[in-house]
């Protein structure tokens, strides 16, 4: 382990603890990836974030109407052909509710 990085001890909401290398904080579109990507490099990470789900922004703004104001495709992740072709959006510009179920199916996997 490079000396910049220290384990660490979290206790998890079981009341058990483990140990990690890195601890993510935010569970939104930034976060599940880094937190992908970690785990590819063969660390062990876990994610918290201050909501009961994932979603950030996405999970905390519920007004009514809230949807992407870009193609939806672009929010998509691309790392993965197979997470790709799993997941079809129902329109263009996603409404809050889709991607938030987008979220939870990716995180899922």
């Amino acid at each position: 382990m490079p000396d910049a990085m220290v384990a660490a001890s979290v206790s998890t909401s079981s009341g058990t603890t483990q140990q990690v290398d890195v601890a993510v904080v935010g569970a939104g579109f930034a976060g599940l990836y880094l937190l992908h990507r970690l785990r590819k490099a063969g660390l062990k990470t876990v994610a918290f974030d201050e909501a009961d789900d994932v979603g950030g922004t996405w999970y905390w703004n519920r007004y009514p109407g809230a949807r992407c104001d870009i193609q939806t495709i672009d929010y998509s992740y691309s790392f993965d052909s197979e997470l790709e072709s799993a997941w079809k959006w129902s329109e263009k510009y996603a409404t809050q509710p889709e991607i938030l179920r987008y979220l939870g199916f990716v995180a899922d996997r």
